[in-house]
């Protein structure tokens, strides 16, 4: 009896201590999935299901259904881990994408600062020719500070000189008609002051157009000192030959008797020499197409001391716009007397001594040129 009941006891026990050890296995899976999500960076609400298997499973249940659990929850656990790693890249790819409009908007604002720049140049070089055109227009060639009051005439001579021409030309008329001849045009023309024919005491204008080297170069000294010109002096600062393509043409447009031009100064630097000489070559072309009745000169490059190159570069330029200036019957200045003791202490820009040698030298070349 007692063996019977020791077997029967035995045999009940059996399954609670099977039950025992498949929990005590889950829950050590449990303890190591914990222990795994932890590491990934799972929080502990995420772990929830992964506590004592009476609290996953509500109670003793079979090893089926809670291997479905883990499974639910293993599913669970991987999907937070996909999200966040979405999350993770997702924060990647807005930041790569704010990077390139970053980059974007930068170069955006180099361009509308390079934009504006060039506007700013254009504007500063259009009030400089309008400011060149109200001065060429309202000034004919004569300042009326250095103008003497005995080259002013006064209204009473003007009276005198128009009631003069009219009996010249009654005159005139009144002996055609009476020998029954035409008058010849020549003397309708002087008699009716015609500019083109008649100059009557004008003196014969010579315009010196540059860069800032002729900026003292003083015009009405020059006109005084030389009683057959009249001297006007055109300095642009900073101009290139190109630039004075532009800046001539208000010049032009009133046809002056000479021309002398004086630039590439500022074209030394980044340009070269051949370059150079063919530009003020066709910058002389440009004058004569622009002005017929003009005559052109071109004054060769002065010396420099600031830089060792570029002065290599100025006699290299003067070298051969000698050669073209010959070739193409155009006057040239070659300014050899002007030296370095002529230089400001920049060794660029001439000094006082040097800008009076240059007024003597463009003078001399004038004269020179008539007789």
């Amino acid at each position: 009896m007692a063996n019977s009941k020791s077997g029967a006891g035995e045999n009940q026990l059996s399954p609670l201590i099977q039950h025992t050890d498949e929990r005590r296995d889950v829950f050590r899976q449990c303890e190591y999935k914990k222990h795994s999500y932890a590491h990934r960076g799972l929080r502990e609400s995420e772990t929830v299901h992964m506590q004592d298997p009476d609290a996953m499973s509500g109670g003793p249940c079979c090893a089926d259904c809670i291997k479905q659990r883990w499974e639910i929850d293993n599913l669970k656990i991987e999907i937070t881990c996909l999200k966040k790693f979405v999350y993770r890249e997702g924060d990647k790819a807005d930041k790569s994408s704010m990077d390139m409009q970053i980059s974007r908007l930068q170069r955006d604002n180099s361009t509308l600062i390079k934009t504006v720049e060039m506007l700013s140049r254009q504007l500063l070089n259009q009030n400089e020719e309008n400011s060149t055109n109200v001065s060429s227009e309202s000034d004919v060639y004569v300042n009326p500070r250095h103008t003497k009051e005995s080259d002013i005439p006064s209204t009473s001579s003007k009276e005198k000189e128009k009631k003069l021409r009219k009996k010249k030309k009654r005159n005139v008329n009144e002996s055609s008609s009476q020998s029954g001849v035409d008058p010849p045009k020549e003397i309708v023309n002087k008699a009716a002051g015609n500019p083109s024919t008649s100059t009557g005491n004008r003196k014969p204008v010579v315009v010196i157009a540059g860069d800032s080297i002729v900026k003292n170069v003083v015009g009405p000294s020059m006109s005084k000192s030389d009683a057959d010109h009249l001297y006007v002096v055109k300095s642009f600062s900073g101009a290139t030959i190109s630039d004075m393509e532009d800046f001539i043409k208000p010049t032009t447009r009133k046809s002056p008797d000479k021309i002398i031009l004086h630039v590439g100064t500022n074209d030394l630097k980044n340009s070269t020499p051949k370059v150079i000489t063919d530009s003020i070559l066709n910058l002389t072309t440009q004058i004569k197409e622009d002005s017929p009745n003009s005559m052109v000169g071109v004054s060769a490059l002065l010396i420099r001391n600031d830089c060792p190159i570029l002065a290599t570069k100025v006699n290299q330029v003067n070298s051969t716009l000698e050669n073209l200036c010959h070739m193409n019957n155009i006057p040239f200045l070659k300014n050899a007397n002007i030296n370095t003791s002529h230089l400001n202490s920049r060794g660029l820009h001439l000094n006082k001594l040097g800008s009076i040698s240059l007024q003597n030298n463009f003078k001399e070349f004038i004269n020179n040129l008539e007789n």
